[in-house]
């Protein structure tokens, strides 16, 4: 359990007001800074279905500086639901979008911010159907509205670490920044893993990078007027929802730890001080070389990494400032260029009407442009809800939102504490404590997890000879909001086609910029300068790294449709840093020769791993397929809410304790 402040009211009267209570006992109060790791509420699998439900609510997060603010959260909570599942499974997800009307009309708006309570469900790291009502990121969940979503996972889908996050066009960044975020693991299946990893045990850590005043200047941008902060700004990892929380273990015992990160544009350079670290996987898929000693993970929006770690003494789990991965001076000019055609020169001081009037770094309120306010500033929620009324003063349901400025910010200036807009957050993120129990250590033996035959190896011969039947295409990354000196036009606007079936190579340019991310189908880096973090060989769906090029190979196996690729600076995604490919051909197709490049890759439920040192494997034989699910109730793709929807019941509150600091007119604005 985690705190879980009671839901707001979707559809009350706007004068009346909310007293929220205290939360019950033996939930994670967020309050506590330090306090023992959490595990989310767990939904998992069972007999081959996962049938559950799960809506997107506003909710009060009280953060242990005494900063408190209203944003948006699965199930009304910070993280969402970890969702655990098994290959071959149906997932059945009855979604609701529980959040109230929009404040502003900004449906007409493209490669804007806008419709902040519009949404969806992406599933980050699957390998499904990108076809309603599965993976589709063009499905809209309009306030009130509700949407049953079916993912089928595919029998010979690799076990990982994959997570979920709201993926509509415009308001993606201000929904996962601000904490409408969970973790989605997809078990290893019997003889997968060696048991000496199958037994381990593990730890769980959702990093989200929270920075208030970055979120709150998109939430005016969109139009909207929910995220309102009370205190000072924060901008800090949190992890599992929890400030700095505590990570107890065993001295010289080996743990699992499963991290995502989900940021709008930081990254992080993580150590762990007093601890060996073994990477095992990235972005869900197992290392050919694990355990890979590393000294530091590099982690940036959307990445996931599986690690080893084994500990000493007690120490800290932190992020260091370095060099940043970001665009050269010629791509930040471009930007600055690509912006001044947008808009007039903004001002850093003076009258405004706008936010986006303003430069990098400052806000407009009360008609004048402001510096913003650093974490410890005394800053208050009032400027802010003055922000937010000049806002709507300005942009009502009439106007044209013509010409505001997009807050494009990767690929400037350096990282440093906190790091928005791209940069390299430092700072702690969590302490380890370690018991008195006495472990002997021992080493970890090297192993490597056989792959699915959609993640046979690319980079033999045979890999290379497939790419002159499939698909060789250049991808530029920038200036933002540009891909391939272009911005996102429309779902049926194709940048490409592959075909189902076939090996294809990308050839990657501004991944030191900007994070690129492809849906559906995971892509093999065959060209890189390696270092000990991204070697020739790896799998990501998610690449940012020091090389500004690199060349990527992937099969388009099974699935045809929609594939989207993008930056996962998701500020650049919203701003029209998108584009999507299409994959012809029959569904179902395979890679014919897929086991001859791979010989131990499968596409059944048999699995296998090699490993010299490890002890007798579990046996790979399946257990007996469960019996078939129920189909789910036939239901529309999008059911017509009612006329007047009634609001989510609250569950029952205890004694109320001190309500939250109300703006000024005494009522929040829904």
């Amino acid at each position: 359990g985690r705190r879980r402040p009671a839901p707001m009211p979707r559809y009350a009267n706007l004068a009346a007001c909310l007293l929220l209570g205290a939360v019950a006992d033996g939930q994670v109060d967020y309050t506590i800074q330090g306090a023992p790791l959490a595990t989310p509420t767990t939904h998992s699998s069972s007999g081959g279905t996962l049938d559950f439900s799960m809506t997107l609510d506003a909710f009060y997060y009280e953060a242990p500086s005494g900063t408190n603010f209203y944003t948006r959260g699965f199930d009304a909570g910070f993280p969402g639901p970890l969702i655990r599942v098994r290959a071959g499974d149906t997932i059945n997800l009855a979604f609701t979008n529980n959040l109230g009307e929009e404040a502003t009309d900004t449906s007409g708006l493209h490669n804007e911010f806008r419709q902040p309570n519009h949404t969806n469900v992406h599933t980050h790291g699957f390998h499904v159907s990108s076809v309603e009502p599965a993976d589709s990121v063009f499905i809209l969940v309009a306030p009130g509205g509700s949407y049953n979503y079916q993912h089928v996972l595919p029998e010979n889908h690799a076990g990982g670490t994959h997570w979920y996050h709201p993926h509509h066009h415009g308001s993606t960044a201000l929904q996962a920044g601000g904490g409408a975020v969970g973790m989605i693991i997809i078990e290893d299946a019997p003889g997968e893993v060696p048991p000496e990893l199958a037994n381990l045990e593990e730890k769980l850590f959702i990093m989200a990078h929270v920075d208030t005043n970055n979120i709150a200047g998109i939430e005016a941008d969109s139009g909207g007027d929910l995220h309102v902060i009370n205190g000072n700004p924060i901008d800090a990892i949190l992890v599992n929802g929890q400030f700095e929380p505590d990570v107890e273990l065993n001295p010289n015992q080996w743990y699992r730890f499963r991290m995502v990160y989900a940021a709008t544009e930081s990254t992080l350079s993580i150590t762990m001080s007093n601890c060996e670290m073994g990477l095992i996987a990235k972005d869900g898929i197992y290392l050919t070389d694990a355990p890979r000693t590393v000294t530091s993970l590099d982690m940036y929006p959307g990445a996931r990494a599986d690690v080893l770690v084994r500990c000493t003494a007690a120490g800290e789990i932190a992020s260091s400032a370095r060099r940043r991965r970001l665009d050269d001076a010629s791509e930040a000019a471009a930007e600055e260029a690509q912006v001044d055609k947008e808009d007039a020169a903004p001002v850093t001081a003076g009258p405004c009407v706008r936010h986006k009037d303003c430069d990098q770094g400052f806000f407009c309120a009360n008609s004048l442009c402001h510096q913003r306010f650093q974490a410890g500033s005394g800053y208050k929620g009032t400027i802010l809800h003055e922000m937010h009324t000049s806002h709507r003063a300005h942009h009502g349901a009439a106007a044209t939102h013509g010409g505001r400025r997009r807050r494009l910010q990767g690929g400037k200036g350096p990282g440093g504490g906190g790091g928005g807009g791209g940069g390299n957050w430092a700072g702690t993120i969590a302490s380890i404590s370690v018991t008195t129990a006495s472990v002997t250590a021992e080493d970890f033996p090297a192993f490597e997890v056989h792959k699915p035959c959609y993640l046979a190896d690319l980079t033999g011969a045979t890999g290379q000879a497939a790419v002159a039947s499939g698909t060789t295409f250049s991808i530029d990354l920038g200036p933002p909001p540009n891909i391939n000196d272009a911005e996102f036009s429309n779902e049926n606007t194709f940048l490409t086609t592959v075909t189902a079936g076939t090996v294809n190579e990308f050839s990657l340019s501004g991944v030191n910029g900007h994070p690129f991310h492809l849906h559906i189908n995971p892509f093999q880096i065959t060209a890189i300068t390696e270092t000990d973090y991204f070697k020739v060989g790896d799998w990501h769906d998610t690449l940012l790294t020091e090389d500004n090029s690199v060349t990527v190979r992937f099969i388009a196996d099974t699935f045809t449709g929609k594939q989207v690729l993008h930056c996962h600076f998701l500020e650049h995604e919203d701003s029209g840093m998108m584009a999507v490919t299409d994959i012809a051909g029959t569904e179902g197709t395979t890679w014919a020769d897929a086991t001859t490049a791979d010989p131990n890759c499968y596409s059944g439920s048999t699995r296998g791993y090699t490993c010299a040192a490890c002890t007798a494997a579990i046996d790979p034989t399946p257990p007996p397929s469960p019996p078939p699910a129920s189909p789910p109730p036939s239901l529309p793709p999008f059911p017509p809410p009612p006329a007047n929807p009634p609001p989510s019941p609250p569950p029952s509150p205890p004694p109320p304790a001190a309500p939250p600091p109300a703006p000024p007119g005494g009522c929040w604005p829904w």
